[in-house]
């Protein structure tokens, strides 16, 4: 489905089903069936998953991938979305479609979604199916009266029908083996495959964690992983947009618009991958990759906060005098006056603690989920909080902060059912590095980076704890609920 909301969508009362077709168009199909799989397809405007009920390949589709063959000596990853799908999404993404064909150049930049002839797609899906399921399904949710008629697989091994496909090789010393369960890496005197799926890790140049927005005025540090290769570094390049990017990987936004940036192995330039950033106002974004002692390898969401008066961490919570005044007052009513003598004495006493200047939590959670699905994304989703203590932070700034403590939980849990959360502060083992990128007040982004372990869980193989590398990129809105500010959660800066 198209990337904005239903904005203007209905033109006059009586548009009728006859706006699905603009006029002078034949009727191409480019949105995909339900049931079937399709490789590498993309809209006339660029846009992926055709036919898929949301924008591009929306959060919604279960997201996947493989490993598989192109040669004797190389391999390739395919990344899997399967999405749910109606004939209404369909309909409307085949109408878009027509529309790029039949106005050349109306596709550069966002206007092309508020044309004539998009709206006429909008008005279209209002007029057949109404407003209460062309809503959802512009966020790649079922609709109630409508619900989704099938899904569809997409695979793409690539993000644009002109980019270079990332290729992979295995690591010197080991050959390719092309099975029927998948290609791995094996050395020359292993005759059987790996029991667990070890030889699958790439080797090449990743980019990450994807940042999806910067604004025009900070400067973004770009990722990239090099797996395999001799010398593990990268050549960056601006391929396209308003950007400069340095050596060391830090974009700088000279306009708005969409960015294109490459990463080139300098050991060899068969391996190289893409990423784009869109430069303009942006909305609450977490993007991280994860290693380690863990099954999971990214996560995405559409949460991130930060708090400068301790109202967005449990540790912010319990640190900052104002924080401790508002939940006091809310329960003022109800203590008798022994609890009120012993909550001022707390208060007194944690006022003697550090104090949270900053405080950051970014999470898998997304703003406009139901209610079972933001239950389900808290407890069983990738969260990260992380606290800056006693050290102030004025608008403009941009730079490193020290750490006084960082908790993440991966959304994993133990046989035991607990989860597998890992910590760190100073003095303890691993390191964790927070770079701002910027601040203004109102906004924060940046990126936080590096390695922990989970205390007091242990594994068989070995008896140590688990241990877990990341690298999270944000873009995080002010949350202070005792005024009412509630960051992410209104959608607004």
């Amino acid at each position: 489905m198209s990337r904005d909301l239903l904005r203007r969508s209905v033109l006059a009362v009586g548009v009728g089903v006859a706006l699905w077709s603009p006029p002078g168009v034949a009727q191409a199909q480019w949105a995909a069936e339900p049931g079937t799989t399709v490789r590498n397809e993309f809209s006339p405007h660029m846009a992926l998953c055709r036919g898929a009920c949301g924008p591009d390949c929306p959060d919604t589709c279960e997201e996947s991938f493989y490993w598989e063959c192109v040669d004797s000596s190389h391999f390739r990853v395919v990344r899997i979305y399967d999405c749910g799908t109606h004939l209404g999404c369909r309909e409307h993404d085949d109408c878009l479609d027509r529309c790029a064909v039949e106005i050349p150049g109306s596709t550069e930049g966002g206007a092309f979604y508020y044309s004539e002839c998009a709206r006429t797609c909008h008005a279209g899906c209002v007029v057949s199916y109404g407003g209460a399921s062309c809503g959802p399904w512009t966020q790649g949710h079922e609709a109630p009266l409508h619900p989704f008629d099938g899904s569809t697989r997409f695979e793409y091994t690539k993000n644009a029908p002109d980019a270079e496909e990332p290729l992979f090789r295995c690591p010197d010393g080991t050959e390719l083996v092309c099975a029927e369960g998948g290609p791995y890496c094996r050395e020359e005197d292993e005759e059987e495959p790996p029991e667990e799926d070890d030889g699958a890790r790439p080797v090449g140049v990743v980019i990450g964690p994807e940042p999806a927005c910067v604004e025009a005025d900070e400067s973004l540090q770009m990722f990239a992983q090099v797996v395999g290769l001799g010398h593990g570094g990268v050549r960056w390049s601006v391929v396209s947009g308003p950007a400069r990017i340095d050596r060391a990987g830090v974009v700088r936004p000279t306009g708005d618009g969409e960015v294109t940036i490459e990463a080139v192995s300098l050991d060899d330039r068969l391996y190289r991958d893409r990423a784009e950033i869109e430069v303009g106002r942006c909305d609450c974004m977490v993007s991280a990759i994860l290693s380690g002692d863990t099954m999971k390898t990214n996560a995405q969401g559409g949460v991130a906060h930060f708090s400068t008066e301790g109202g967005t961490t449990i540790r912010g919570a319990f640190s900052n005098p104002q924080v401790l005044d508002g939940v006091l007052e809310m329960f003022g009513g109800v203590m008798g006056e022994e609890q009120g003598e012993r909550a001022e004495e707390w208060k007194r006493e944690m006022a003697k603690m550090p104090r949270e200047t900053l405080g950051i939590t970014l999470s898998e959670m997304q703003p406009g989920s139901g209610g079972e699905e933001l239950l389900g994304q808290a407890f069983g989703g990738f969260k990260l909080q992380a606290s800056v203590m006693n050290r102030s932070i004025e608008p403009g700034f941009a730079g490193g902060l020290p750490l006084s403590h960082v908790s993440l939980h991966t959304g994993e849990y133990t046989e035991g059912g607990y989860p597998t959360a890992y910590e760190w502060a100073p003095g303890a083992p691993g390191s964790v590095h927070l770079v701002v990128g910027h601040y203004n007040g109102r906004s924060l982004s940046g990126t936080i980076t590096g390695n922990m372990f989970a205390p007091g869980l242990y594994k068989e193989s070995s008896g140590q704890p688990p241990q877990i590398s990341f690298a999270v990129s944000f873009y995080a809105l002010e949350f202070d609920p005792m005024n009412l500010v509630m960051g992410c959660l209104t959608g607004g800066q």
